[in-house]
């Protein structure tokens, strides 16, 4: 396990079952309450200045199994009472053909994505960067494009053509609501296209922590 520069674990647990299994947290100066179980030639990471809400103590939950990874990127932001889950844990086979139905898949969460409360995230699924899944959602192998929306269970897409801030608007008084009221956007801030050759979602079999370490705006674009 590799922690980056200012990254505090309080009240954590985290479980290694097997071999060669890496956990790699960026740095971020937010304290995370996490719950991990990660088994053999696995790999989470997490991204720089990520943000897991712990109200009424909650954890983010991690299950990163069967040589399977789990890889979030920067600037991210989890509401409480999510759970991310790469696999089924037990077998499921067809009867006829005897060949199992429900092989382990690895998740994928861009940059820059807001994922609401009591949510799970399972196998399979890939997040485009700046996307926004609302809260009791869940999401399974699912390919999210970036700057949409999706609530809903199962998951569907609800808006697109969308960004989001992590500016807090619950003790707005009635001047703050005016004043955010429209984004002046000159700069393009939040929205992510799929025009760079080295899109990693291009490549997903290729991603090492190397890579995910060189920054690139449209990098989890999709």
């Amino acid at each position: 396990m590799i922690l980056g520069k200012n990254v505090t674990l309080n009240g954590s647990k985290i479980i290694f079952k097997g071999n060669n299994s890496n956990i790699y947290i960026n740095e971020s100066k937010r304290n995370y309450k996490l719950i991990i179980h990660i088994c053999s030639n696995s790999l989470l990471y997490i991204g720089k200045n990520c943000y897991f809400n712990d109200f009424n103590n909650s954890k983010a939950i991690f299950f990163v199994y069967e040589h399977q990874n789990i890889i979030i990127g920067d600037d991210c932001l989890f509401s409480y009472n999510v759970t991310l889950r790469n696999s089924d844990s037990h077998l499921i086979y067809d009867i006829d053909t005897s060949l199992r139905l429900n092989k382990s898949k690895s998740i994928v969460i861009g940059d820059h994505v807001w994922v609401g409360p009591n949510t799970f995230i399972l196998k399979g699924t890939i997040v485009g960067s700046g996307a926004i899944i609302g809260a009791n959602s869940v999401v399974s192998g699912k390919k999210i494009k970036s700057n949409t929306i999706w609530a809903g269970n199962p998951a569907r897409q609800i808006r697109t053509n969308v960004l989001w801030r992590s500016k807090n608007s619950n003790n707005f008084t009635d001047f703050d609501s005016l004043e955010f009221a429209r984004f002046n956007n000159d700069k393009g801030f939040g929205i992510f296209k799929q025009d760079e050759e080295n899109t990693l979602l291009r490549s997903l079999d290729c991603i090492t922590v190397e890579t995910l370490l060189k920054k690139n705006k449209n990098r989890f674009s999709l």
